[in-house]
């Protein structure tokens, strides 16, 4: 199991020095409360996938942009 919100903040500790120097803040948007904050899968993995996004968002960014991070779990409403 891997809990999401630690592996983010895990993240943001890693770029946080190569983003403020670039001039880009880096954050963790509110999360949907709903949201299930445990995943079920490799939390290695996970980490990897957030932080290559995040390393790609850094590369692409102006300075003064930001980075967020955004989970919603919550499912999609659907009408028939």
């Amino acid at each position: 199991m891997a809990f999401l919100p630690d592996i983010i903040e895990d993240i943001h500790r890693t770029f946080a020095e190569q983003a403020h120097g670039a001039g880009i803040r880096v954050s963790m948007a509110d999360m949907h409360p709903k949201s299930g904050f445990e995943l079920e899968c490799d939390p290695v993995r996970i980490r990897g996938a957030l932080s290559n996004f995040t390393s790609n968002a850094m590369k692409w960014i102006m300075p003064e942009g930001r980075v967020a991070h955004r989970f919603d779990g919550s499912q999609p409403s659907t009408t028939t």
